[in-house]
């Protein structure tokens, strides 16, 4: 018996760049040579070789390119041995999925790529490489074959709408909300607004919390536009990988006018994203070449206007 599932898809640009002193160097970013890197993981025989890299194990499952639609095709997986589920069989006691020593659970991240415009469409779950471990795979592979003695950092960068930065812009800005995690790990390379306030919450040892910051029951009223502005734009940036596993949620409620409805718009979310549906059967796993070549279909739609996005010359 089928089933549907309805997966979702988000939209990124792979760059690399520049860095001096742990900083981004303004204006230097490139695009990422992504067919040098499948030259170099083919060249040193890496496809479907476990690669441990900051305490996780993932392998490049395939790595094709599609010539119709002009963009690379990567399956990711995440391979783990920890945390085994188990097998039922009606009125049976379950079963714990037995592994050999050079067996894992596999946990699969698809991406295509555009290197014209260094565009990336990328489908993660919950147990697969997020976008911020893709990333470190990425660079981690990228050290093996050129070392760490360079000033390249490469970052996947959230492809986002206008709307909701634009939002913040007019109307009462009720309140700004963020959720944190893993403030044990993370190091501010200069002072900013967010990371004053984490510096105080790791005074008290947390690793994880909430900031809220509200005009309460007050009628047209409004938070410091200048300062929420400040404050989001730096939630969101992405280009630091520190913060894509910082910032969790990011949230900020407004009301345009006086009689309008309040409104909550969550600036993580904002990625530009498209959902495809699939078709399976009990028992079946997404099959590879079906996942790409739907995700080809879907991009190709919308690529003129993921373009303009990144691209202000596009027109």
């Amino acid at each position: 018996m089928g089933y549907k599932r309805i997966i979702r898809f988000q939209y990124y640009q792979l760059l690399m760049d520049e860095m001096q002193n742990k900083k981004k160097v303004q204006n230097k970013s490139k695009i990422f040579n992504f067919a040098e890197w499948v030259d170099e993981v083919t060249k040193q025989k890496l496809i479907r070789k476990p690669i441990d890299f900051n305490n996780a194990k993932a392998r490049i499952e395939h790595v094709k390119f599609s010539k119709n639609y002009d963009v690379w095709c990567l399956q990711l997986m995440k391979l783990r041995d920890t945390n085994v589920p188990a097998k039922a069989k009606d009125f049976e006691e379950a079963q714990t999925i037995e592994l050999d020593d050079n067996e894992y659970i596999g946990e699969d991240l698809y991406m295509i790529y555009d290197a014209k415009k260094g565009i990336a469409m990328i489908q993660q779950n919950k147990n697969s490489l997020g976008v911020s471990r893709g990333e470190e795979f990425l660079q981690h592979t990228y050290n093996l074959f050129w070392g760490t003695d360079h000033n390249k950092k490469i970052s996947i960068e959230p492809i986002v709408g206008a709307e909701g930065m634009a939002k913040i812009s007019k109307g009462s800005i009720r309140y700004i909300e963020l959720s944190l995690a893993n403030l044990n790990s993370y190091t501010p390379t200069e002072k900013t607004p967010l990371s004053e306030m984490i510096n105080q919450m790791k005074t008290y040892q947390g690793v994880a919390g909430k900031i809220m910051i509200s005009i309460g029951r007050e009628k047209g009223e409004t938070l410091d536009r200048k300062k929420v502005q400040k404050l989001a734009k730096e939630a969101r940036e992405a280009s630091e990988e520190s913060n894509k596993r910082l910032v969790r949620g990011a949230k900020i409620k407004i009301k345009e006018e006086e009689d309008a409805d309040v409104e909550i718009v969550d600036l993580l979310e904002d990625i530009c994203h498209d959902f495809i549906e699939f078709d399976l059967n009990k028992r079946e796993r997404l099959d590879c070449n079906i996942v790409t070549s739907r995700m080809c279909t879907k991009y190709a739609n919308r690529k003129l206007e993921l373009y303009r996005l990144v691209d202000s010359n596009e027109r």
